[in-house]
């Protein structure tokens, strides 16, 4: 390709771009604003013409809470007509990507639709939670020694073997008087565990009577982010230690009664007769420590990492049309702001939780001094739940309010 055709292609380019920035400038709705959302002028365009085919995306800004969809909708529409018409071109794909801005004023109420999915209950994290994430630590702490060990016996770093010794200082145990002590210590440790993984996790919020609205009073538990199949993981995984815990404190304590059963006699025999003293000097074991510790740092890891402070799916396809997108993030901002601006509501924040295919835009509350009666908190919720609804209506998102409701001093 020649310089002259790099500088057609650059004018073409810019025409198209002004061409869909005019389009969605005359839809109805549109905001023109400059320097709002990401420091940008609220209708901005980008264009690619390649052998006469078009591909567009452009950032679109409302006024909140107008049902952003419909614009989304109408946008498109626009920008594909006048580029088509305009240019001659033909079009390969044109993205919109809807934001919102905040109003000038507090809009009326309006009606929505009913929501299509149905919120999670708000929940705060299991009990087993803190025991799994102290796990998920000892198994990057035992995964390092592992390496630690494998790497000495490669001869990549000097110092001392723990592995081998402890093995032998395991086998060489007998019966001791403090077995059964400590046999019963670790017993109870496993029944709390076991106790801690049984127990449902609760709910942070009770319902109001009204949908989609949720009230806290006193000092409750803190909403969790934490996925249900983490949430999960962490009480089997408690409860699976709670068990071998309790398998190990009978053991110790039925050894030192001299009540072990035959087998486990048996089973210790068999251990000892692989001989995993000697293990130590063979030449596949370093290859086998570095292999473990791989796999234990990768679960450890992993498991680190499924409790993380989750991302919020900032960006939603509406439901009608693939190709339009938007802004939740900004919705989300919006809609604490306006409940803020409340009587009664001393402060709120917002997010977006779940996944982008079943995101929830989760809004909370805090009532303020004086505080209202709880009646008219949960209207105010309620109101405020209908307008976001009536806003995203068209999108594959439910809105949640929730309020701490404060007791006035």
């Amino acid at each position: 390709m020649t310089d002259s055709d790099r500088g057609t292609l650059d004018i073409r380019d810019h025409a198209v771009v002004r061409i869909a920035e005019i389009a969605a400038s005359r839809v109805t709705g549109v905001e023109r604003i400059a320097g709002g959302l990401t420091s940008r002028t609220m209708s901005r365009a980008e264009a690619s013409v390649r052998n006469g085919r078009v591909r567009a995306t452009i950032d679109v800004a409302t006024l909140w809470p107008t049902p952003i969809a419909d614009v989304a909708h109408r946008v498109r529409r626009a920008v594909v007509d006048d580029i088509a018409h305009s240019s001659g071109l033909d079009i390969e794909s044109v993205d919109v990507r809807m934001h919102y801005t905040p109003p000038e004023r507090t809009p009326g109420t309006q009606e929505s639709r009913v929501n299509r999915k149905t919120a999670p209950v708000p929940k705060a994290a299991p009990n087993a939670s803190g025991v799994a994430l102290v796990l998920a630590l000892l198994l990057c702490g035992v995964a390092v020694i592992l390496g630690r060990d494998a790497l000495i016996d490669l001869g990549a770093v000097n110092g001392a073997s723990w592995i081998g010794p402890a093995i032998d200082s395991v086998l060489s145990v007998t019966v001791q008087s403090w077995m059964l002590p400590a046999g019963a210590a670790v017993g109870v440790l496993g029944i709390v565990l076991l106790l801690l993984a049984l127990v449902p996790r609760l709910r942070t919020h009770r319902p109001s009577g009204t949908e989609g609205v949720w009230i806290k009073r006193g000092a409750r538990r803190r909403v969790s982010s934490l996925g249900t199949a983490a949430a999960a993981a962490d009480r089997v995984v408690t409860a699976l230690t709670g068990l071998v815990l309790i398998a190990l404190g009978a053991a110790a304590a039925a050894w030192q009664q001299d009540r072990l059963p035959t087998w486990a006699s048996e089973a210790r025999a068999t251990v000892e007769a692989w001989q995993p003293g000697d293990w130590d000097s063979a030449g596949w074991w370093p290859w086998a420590l570095l292999a473990v510790a791989v796999v234990l740092s990768v679960l450890g890891l992993r498991w680190l990492y499924a409790h993380r402070p989750r991302l919020q799916p900032s960006r939603t396809a509406t439901l009608d049309d693939e190709h339009a997108s938007v802004d939740l993030t900004s919705a989300a901002r919006n809609a604490a702001a306006e409940f803020e601006s409340m009587p009664g509501i001393g402060s709120a924040t917002a997010r977006v939780m779940g996944n982008p295919s079943t995101p929830v835009v989760r809004i909370s509350g805090i009532t303020g001094d004086p505080a209202p009666s709880t009646d008219a908190v949960v209207e105010k919720a309620e109101r405020l739940r209908i307008r976001c609804a009536s806003a995203l209506d068209g999108l594959p998102v439910e809105v949640q309010v929730l309020v701490d409701v404060r007791s006035a001093k």
